[in-house]
Formats: C-alpha cells, structure tokens, sequence
C-alpha cells in the first residue's frame, strides 16, 4: 500500500514552511496538504481503514512563532481543503520544535481518490502561529481487503481413490485436483504445479520444478491448468517417482494465490515385470479338453505392482494362437498358470501339438514372453465298436496267446503322460 502526501495550500513563512494558527484577525487559512493512496502490486482494496500522517514544526527555522502550548487541530476531509470533514484529531503542541503524528480510525477511504488533512489552531487564541515544514509523509496502518486469497487444493486422486500410479516412460497418467479454488470477489483462474524428482534411497533428485511433459521437457500446459482433471508424467528413467505440489491462482494477482499444497502422489516410472524362465508342461501328452499347468521359474516384479501372469500358445510351427486367453494366474505368489484347452476345443483339437510362453503384466505394461516350453500334444481319441458295428463306449476285445478275448482299456498314460498298451 502506497500513500502519496504532497502540501497544497497555506500561509508560507519562507520556502519550505507554513505558519499555522491565528493571525490577529483571525482570518489566517488552514495549512492543507492533499494525499492519495495506491494498492500495491496484486493488491485488491475495498477501503482503507486507518492512517498516521507525519508533521514537524520549528519555529526558529520558520522565522518566528510563539513557543508557548497551544491545542492545534487536524481534519481529514473529501473533495477540497474545505469539504466535508471526515475525521478530527487534536493535540497540544509545545517548544520551539517536534513531531506531531495524527493518527485517525474508522476511515473508510477509498484507494485511488484524492483527499484532504487541514491543520490549524483549535479554539480563538491569538498570535499562536508555529511554523510547520511543508514536506509530510504518512503511512497506511490498516485495510480491508476486495478478495481473499485463493484455497490450496487439499490432494489429487487417480482413478477417484488411489494418491500414486504406474506409468511407462511417456504415458501421461490423468489425475483429479481435489478442493482449493478461486477466493472472495478472486475467481480461480489456473493451478499451478509442481514436481520433485525422487529415486527409491536416494531422496530428492532435482528440487521443485514446473511439471514436465512427456519428454521431461518444461511445457505450460502441463504445468498451468485450468481443469480440475490434469495429466501428469512420469520420469523417463524406470524406477523413479515424482511428487507433486499445487497452488490456485486467481484473478486478484499473486498475493492472492493461495500457498503451494504438497499433496505428495506419486506417478512411478514403470519398470516391467521380469521375465518368465523354464516354462515347463506338466504333461507332453494330454486328451482333448484337458487342463495343463504351466510351471516356470525367474518371474516377478522390480515395483512390488505385479498384476498377473498370462499364457500365449503357438503350434508346431510357430504360428500364435492369439485369441482368448486359456488361463491367468492372478496370485503372482504362484509359479504356474493352470489353463483350459477345453475353451477352445476346436483348435486345441486331437493330433495337434502346441508350446506355451508365459509372462508377467503389472496392469501398465507386460514384460517379453519366455522363451517356449516342449510341444505337447493333443491326443487322438480311440474309437470301440460293438458286434454290430455300432460305437460303443465298452471295453475293446484283446486276445491273449491262447487266443482267449479278453476287455482291456487300449491306451493308458503313465504319470509323464505317455501312452502305453495296457493289457
């Protein structure tokens, strides 16, 4: 808050100072002095409350004044040195020279508007004059402010709950700002936001910075929004995390925005799942229809956020079989994935042979797919006719070396699922 006091009018001395009081006729006028104050810079102001004006006398600088005690009055008026008297302080002066601060209360001045304070003697006494340096100054010693400071938003959210998520080198995550905005007669305008560069042990990186874009690259719309939705990146080294920190600004200027919240999510540099070792079948020969678990070793994830484990089939020759998946393991403690071949009958069919990969997915990004397991092959299906001619789901006649028949099952596995005669 700035306050302009410059003298206007009154019965000069000599350069520099005004006598003020009575003369003989008591026709001397008041000393006047015209005053405007200015907000500062981001400073909205709905009226000024209270002012201390600053004046000094000495009369053997001036020339010539009694020295005696006299009570001598000051008036803040509007519109001229002779307008409406707005507030009225006295005090009694006394000595050849001193200070004089008049300090008046419950103002309610306007910023930007010329006003008016008066001295002169309080009261008829003559030959009273004492010599007052025209140069004064003053100072605002309180005002009710137009706006209020803008709120800071309290946190930001992924996904409506969750204060930190995964993302891939250059994958934006959208998050929602939480509270804050605009203030009282200081609309909102845009957050502000910030970012600090940690690694996992080693604390901060970078110090606060303006948020970055994908490439890590200073960009404003990144960093000024207007939405309450933002999109933020992650660092474009895996493992490292940001921190954030907003502040709303409004239209009332900067010392109206609100302080920086560090709301403290974080957007994770994703690492990939680690991959998947020696897949491995629990049978290299199984019936149509059959379910096959899947073992295999390594697996896991660097961030502790695996979501899954999944399994691609491709046949003899190489040619994926890309469509539902057979089976997931959602309890990553688990090295095997039990699949369904019964899901896709038709093409797991009998006679066929296929090899399976697995791999991790931490729900961001999934990591390469593991090297194949053997072939496994998809077994025939043996077919029994009865005398007639019929099919019939009974036992097959075999012949003993004496020639009696006997009922046997034509193919039985052994426990590596293998098939053997049985007799």
């Amino acid at each position: 808050m700035n306050i302009a006091v410059n003298y206007h009018s009154g019965a000069l001395q000599k350069t520099g100072w005004v006598r003020v009081g009575h003369n003989s006729s008591f026709t001397n006028q008041d000393a006047a002095w015209s005053f405007v104050i200015t907000p500062g810079s981001g400073e909205s102001v709905a009226k000024i409350d209270s002012v201390r004006w600053h004046f000094n006398w000495n009369n053997e600088a001036g020339g010539s004044g009694w020295q005696g005690a006299f009570t001598y009055i000051a008036k803040i008026r509007s519109g001229s040195p002779t307008g409406t008297v707005l507030a009225s302080v006295q005090a009694t002066l006394q000595g050849k020279s001193g200070n004089w601060d008049v300090q008046a209360s419950n103002l309610n001045l306007a910023a930007n508007t010329t006003y008016y304070i008066t001295l002169n003697l309080n009261g008829s006494t003559l030959s009273s004059l004492k010599t007052f340096s025209t140069t004064a100054t003053a100072e605002v010693l309180s005002w009710t402010s137009a706006a209020s400071k803008c709120t800071a938003p309290t946190k930001i959210l992924f996904n409506g709950k969750h204060t930190s998520a995964y993302a891939s080198p250059g994958q934006g995550v959208q998050f929602e700002i939480v509270g804050g905005g605009g203030g009282k007669d200081n609309a909102f305008v845009r957050w502000h936001i910030q970012e600090l560069v940690f690694k996992p042990g080693q604390g901060e990186l970078t110090g606060w910075r303006n948020a970055t874009n994908a490439n890590e690259q200073e960009n404003s719309a990144v960093y000024h929004q207007s939405s309450r939705f933002c999109t933020l990146y992650p660092t474009l080294i895996r493992g490292r995390n940001k921190r954030f920190r907003i502040r709303a600004e409004g239209a009332a200027g900067e010392q109206y925005y609100s302080d920086f919240a560090e709301v403290a999510p974080n957007v994770i540099s994703n690492s990939p799942p680690n991959v998947c070792t020696n897949v491995t079948a629990d049978k290299n020969i199984v019936a149509p229809g059959s379910t096959l678990r899947l073992s295999f070793t390594g697996g896991g994830d660097p961030d502790g956020n695996l979501w899954m484990y999944q399994v691609r089939a491709e046949d003899e020759n190489g040619v994926a079989f890309t469509g539902k998946d057979l089976g997931r393991q959602y309890d990553v403690t688990k090295n095997y994935v039990d699949i369904d071949l019964g899901l896709v009958p038709e093409v797991f069919r009998a006679g066929t042979k296929w090899r399976f990969k697995v791999r991790g997915h931490d729900g961001c990004e999934a990591c390469s797919w593991s090297a194949p397991s053997g072939l496994v092959q998809i077994a025939g299906v043996v077919h029994v006719y009865g005398a007639d001619g019929a099919p019939s789901n009974a036992m097959a006649y075999v012949y003993d070396q004496a020639g009696a028949p006997k009922l046997t099952t034509p193919y039985c596995y052994n426990a590596n699922g293998a098939p053997k005669l049985g007799i």
